[in-house]
């Protein structure tokens, strides 16, 4: 068995990937392995399914508004479905925070990023949210700040991650390509370049390449291996030996019921956007965020990183309640206290992907082998992007055509020689 390409990996990246390649050489024959029954069924179908093109740096605005647009043309066209809802991104920001992005802010405005400075007033009155924390007991034990502004994002919003995910898997095979789920890669194929056709090869001294996978038992043959698993990437990496700076790190999302009139005041917040809902809104250090799920009236509650988490596969991910009763929900009820005493009605967990560089895609490749991933939570938001970026690295292009006419140089992702502006807004 022998493919032009292998993709590793069945979630929103891997996908885009696999149906970029596939668009670009429709000649080519392209195999996707996913060890699970269905696509995204890892990180890509319990994310959170927010996007945002609010950024600092000019990479991941390209990455970002390459892959909105997008989607926003696909579903335009009445081909998909995906539910957007322009909810728009709220940071609530303490004094420190604010005074920090402020040139940042002005220079943001030259590049035609849309915002707003929302002022205290316009919070309590609309979203209900307590400004002068310090007030609370609970608060000056945690050491939180009060509220100085709120900045709203305004082309951001939510996405349905289902629909996405059926997007790319049947235009993927509407142009040929294959996916087989339920099988696990066993081993990564090293191979010399040049057999001499004796046992044990390759040497030490052999020029080697990645040659293919095995999967029960049977051998599939690629003339380039794309490991495009998310968390985890690593894993499978560390048995070649080869280092991509992606770490698998766990996350959890608490889903919170509207079930009273004062949840619900916050839920249906009026003035923020178009859709008569709160914003993705984001409470400052330690952060917090709050997703809208009008559909079903209830908020996804879900969290950043904190140095603490470990680096590691989990052999099962389950959510853990008592992280949010004993570091979420004292947070939460500080800011919004209309949560007290609420508990989760639904939690989930899920591996999570970071780059541990700069918090940025990786893309590149090494002998045969090409690295996709690092999404490091916006991988939804940027996904498209990254499958065309892979396609071009592929194809052993140099430089890779985004939707709009978007130029990027594909090596600016890479490791080696990685050219990547530090991003201010990140969660």
């Amino acid at each position: 068995m022998h493919y032009d390409a292998i993709v590793i990996g069945a979630g929103i990246i891997g996908l885009s990937t696999a149906y970029h390649i596939k668009r670009k050489n429709p000649q080519k024959s392209i195999l996707v392995i996913e060890k699970e029954s269905s696509p995204g069924f890892g990180a890509t179908g319990k994310s959170a399914g927010c996007f945002q093109g609010f950024f600092k740096s000019e990479i991941s605005r390209k990455l970002a508004v390459s892959s909105i647009e997008f989607y926003k043309d696909i579903e335009r066209r009445a081909k998909y479905n995906f539910k957007i809802r322009w909810t728009g991104f709220l940071w609530l920001l303490n004094e420190k925070q604010y005074e920090e992005i402020k040139k940042d802010l002005k220079e943001m405005k030259a590049y035609g990023t849309e915002h707003e400075i929302i002022d205290n007033e316009m919070l309590m009155k609309n979203l209900k949210v307590r400004i002068n924390v310090k007030e609370d007991q609970d608060a000056k034990i945690i050491g939180l700040n009060n509220i100085h502004v709120g900045l709203l994002a305004k082309y951001a919003g939510t996405i349905s991650v289902e629909s996405l995910l059926k997007f790319y898997e049947k235009e993927f095979m509407k142009l040929g390509g294959k996916i087989i789920y339920n099988h696990k890669v066993n081993r990564i194929i090293i191979e010399p370049y040049k057999s001499l056709n004796i046992p044990e090869e390759p040497y030490y001294w052999q020029e080697k390449r990645i040659a293919g996978v095995e999967i029960d038992g049977k051998k599939i043959l690629a003339n380039k291996t794309i490991i495009a698993a998310g968390g985890w990437i690593q894993k499978i990496l560390d048995n070649v030996g080869v280092d991509s700076h992606i770490k698998p790190l766990k996350k959890n999302i608490y889903v919170i019921k509207a079930k009273n009139e004062k949840l619900k005041e916050i839920l249906y917040a009026k003035g923020f956007n178009r859709e008569g809902c709160m914003p993705f809104t984001i409470i400052p250090h330690p952060e917090v965020y709050v997703k809208p799920e009008i559909d079903e009236e209830t908020f996804w509650i879900g969290h950043g990183l904190t140095l603490g988490n470990p680096f590691k596969v989990e052999r099962e991910y389950l959510p853990d309640l008592k992280f949010y009763e004993k570091n979420i929900y004292p947070v939460l009820k500080c800011y919004f206290p209309q949560f007290k005493n609420t508990r989760p009605l639904n939690a989930w967990s899920s591996i999570y992907e970071v780059t541990t560089i700069d918090r940025q895609p990786v893309i590149f490749e090494e002998n045969d082998l090409i690295v996709v991933g690092g999404g490091s939570g916006y991988g939804i938001m940027k996904a498209d992007a990254i499958g065309r970026i892979a396609s071009a690295v592929f194809s052993g292009d140099k430089w890779a055509k985004l939707y709009g006419d978007i130029k990027i140089r594909c090596s600016d992702l890479s490791i080696k020689h990685r050219r990547i502006e530090e991003e201010v807004f990140l969660l």
